[in-house]
């Protein structure tokens, strides 16, 4: 986590023209309260909360699954887009981490 933050961005994660089926985290490191945090959302600049359709909670072990997507479509970038998880409650502190997943297929090439 970065001290005084309200985002971290995975700068590029959902690539261009791969169809993504959704974005997974697990809780590595414990977060820190001390700022106020309550939970954490995962999404993109459009949507905060795309694939975490409540805040997830801060504790060491929390895994999300597709159950937690508030958006069920399968979204194609036309862009490199960020993947963006932002703080619930405050902000983040020194301490915490996540294993970040992005599940996606393969942009398909056609001959020209």
């Amino acid at each position: 986590a970065s001290v005084g933050l309200t985002t971290m961005t995975i700068a590029a994660a959902l690539v261009a023209g791969a169809r993504i089926w959704g974005v997974t985290v697990e809780v590595t490191t414990a977060f820190g309260v001390t700022n106020g945090l309550t939970g954490l959302l995962v999404g993109d600049a459009i949507l905060p909360d795309r694939w975490s359709n409540a805040a997830i909670a801060l504790t060491l072990g929390t895994e999300t699954d597709s159950r937690n997507f508030s958006d069920m479509s399968l979204m194609i970038y036309t862009a490199d887009t960020d993947l963006i998880i932002s703080a619930v409650g405050g902000t983040f502190d020194a301490t915490g981490r996540l294993e970040v997943a992005v599940h996606m297929s393969p942009r398909l090439n056609h001959p020209a």
